[in-house]
């Protein structure tokens, strides 16, 4: 029969080997001690998952476990495991991440993930734990949990995101926009534009339907083709009357007798650059074109073949002038 002593130290060796990555037979093992073999090598691979970036010196960890003679001499107590020191060493690491090591793994799944765009880059696509599809347009910010858990599907966005939501009623999908407004669907595609500065969020309804909640709890419910508005703590509905609304995503531009007033702002806002007329007049000069995708420096010269002017560039500002 097997002394406790014995089938401690066995059990001890068994577990460190584990935790090492050897092969070891744990189906002899009571099921008690094999579940929590199995529950702390889940901790170990978790510490490892989560702290990649973080060095951690085993070597002083090691010496620490090791006794130390008046000379200065590290020893090892005859009969002691070699593998016994190696798990003491594995556990000193353990304890000096924290009491919060014993549940990494929630800690891991709860993790935020960030994404953002600089000024020069936009429509850059991402994919949420979820499948949700996102693109966001420049200088925007967009944070979600590493899993999405619960009743309900967090984000968080800074600046402007175009969304394609991937249905689920039993779990609704919620963008927090800064501290002005909550936009909340099960499964539809939209736009939401939100300004720090402006202290201003704008949801366009593309597909599916959209409540638009301030923290006030008063809500409005947009459907497909409407533009919402939360400011100032009042909520505004309209029709969206501009097709190129979302330009800055799809890249295609369409007008119909339109003046250049309509047109310069939409691509202002697609190409992030700056357009002005020296003369007023021009913002009158009427248009029918479709542009795809054109560079706006093509766009720009297209515009000044069609009514005989020319432009000046500075940067990424253009100034239309009379010739």
């Amino acid at each position: 029969m097997m002394t406790g002593k014995k089938h401690k130290e066995e059990r001890w060796n068994k577990m460190a080997a584990f935790l090492s990555g050897e092969d070891v037979d744990t189906e002899n093992l009571p099921s008690t001690e094999s579940a929590e073999n199995e529950k702390l090598a889940r901790y170990w691979k978790a510490i490892g998952t989560g702290h990649r970036m973080r060095l951690i010196d085993t070597g002083k960890a090691w010496e620490k476990v090791q006794p130390v003679t008046e000379t200065g001499h590290t020893l090892r107590k005859a009969g002691t495991p070699m593998l016994i020191l190696k798990i003491a060493a594995a556990l000193l690491i353990l304890a000096a991440l924290g009491t919060a090591g014993l549940y990494l793994p929630e800690i891991i799944q709860n993790r935020q993930v960030s994404v953002a765009t600089s000024g020069d880059e936009f429509n850059r696509e991402v994919i949420l734990p979820d499948g949700t599809r996102a693109w966001l347009y420049r200088n925007s910010r967009l944070s979600w949990p590493h899993a999405f858990r619960g009743g309900i599907r967090n984000v968080n966005l800074n600046g402007e995101a175009f969304f394609e939501v991937t249905p689920d009623r039993d779990k609704p999908f919620i963008v927090k926009a800064g501290k002005e407004a909550t936009v909340r669907v099960t499964g539809t595609s939209f736009n939401v534009a939100y300004s720090e500065k402006a202290e201003k969020v704008e949801v366009y309804v593309e597909t599916g339907s959209v409540i638009l909640s301030l923290p006030s709890g008063e809500s409005l419910a947009l459907d497909p083709g409407y533009i919402g508005v939360a400011s100032d703590e009042k909520l505004i509905k309209s029709l969206n009357e501009n097709r190129n609304y979302m330009a800055w995503k799809t890249g295609l531009l369409v007008y119909e007798d339109a003046p250049l007033s309509n047109l310069l702002p939409d691509l202002e806002k697609t190409y992030g650059i700056g357009i002005t007329a020296e003369d007023p007049s021009i913002l009158d000069y009427r248009i029918t074109t479709t542009f795809d995708h054109d560079p706006a420096e093509t766009i720009v010269n297209v515009i000044c073949i069609t009514f005989n002017i020319r432009y000046v560039k500075d940067g990424d500002n253009y100034r239309l002038m009379r010739k």
